[in-house]
């Protein structure tokens, strides 16, 4: 796995933006959706951690993303398991 935001080009500075815009569910698929890897899902992971310890305010705004992401159709998928998948073993 690559470094910590470096699942593609501005992974870190992408994620961040998304992860603070208003209402980033739609955004973090839309993300996923145009990098669809392993090390993509793992930033997000990592970058929503941050996220939630930065701004513990926004932890429910993030939590609501994050389901909304998870429970995406359009949700990449890691082998044969999706991200809902993943997260619920």
């Amino acid at each position: 796995m690559s470094d910590e935001g470096e699942a593609f080009p501005n992974a870190k500075s992408l994620f961040w933006q998304t992860l603070y815009a208003l209402n980033p569910g739609n955004q973090l698929v839309e993300l996923l959706k145009t990098h669809p890897t392993y090390e993509a899902v793992c930033d997000l992971v990592i970058f929503y951690v941050k996220a939630v310890k930065q701004d513990p305010h926004r932890g429910q705004c993030l939590a609501s993303a994050f389901c909304e992401v998870v429970q995406s159709p359009y949700a990449p998928t890691i082998a044969d398991a999706t991200l809902f998948s993943l997260i619920n073993d």
